[in-house]
């Protein structure tokens, strides 16, 4: 079992520079890095007072593009310019009063 082992590791060192490509060194002046992107986070809340609990999945999506603009001819410079949209959302047991000219916070406990 080990001598297979071995075996095909050695196998794949051999026959790794066999399979490699020439790399090609024209510059494609069509070819630009825009892209799309995505993330989902779960929001975790620090910091907490004591009476405060986070309830249910308090999550983040976050979605946009990104457009990449070459700064010099070799297009090895470039800047990214973006737009996009993130939303966040906390469940936790606070409540939020509103006052005549303020806010108050308040931790509401259920008791069952």
């Amino acid at each position: 079992m080990r001598n297979a082992f071995y075996t095909v590791v050695v196998l794949f060192f051999l026959t790794t520079p066999m399979s490699a490509q020439e790399v090609d060194q024209e510059v494609d002046f069509n070819y630009l890095e825009d892209q799309f992107y995505v993330g989902l986070t779960y929001n975790f809340i620090l910091n907490k007072p004591a009476d405060v609990n986070q309830q249910n999945l308090s999550y983040g999506l976050q979605f946009g593009f990104i457009k990449d603009l070459p700064l010099n001819s070799s297009r090895t410079f470039a800047i990214g310019v973006g737009l996009g949209y993130a939303v966040n959302s906390y469940y936790t047991n606070l409540e939020i009063v509103e006052l005549t000219n303020d806010f108050q916070y308040v931790a509401f406990i259920l008791r069952c």
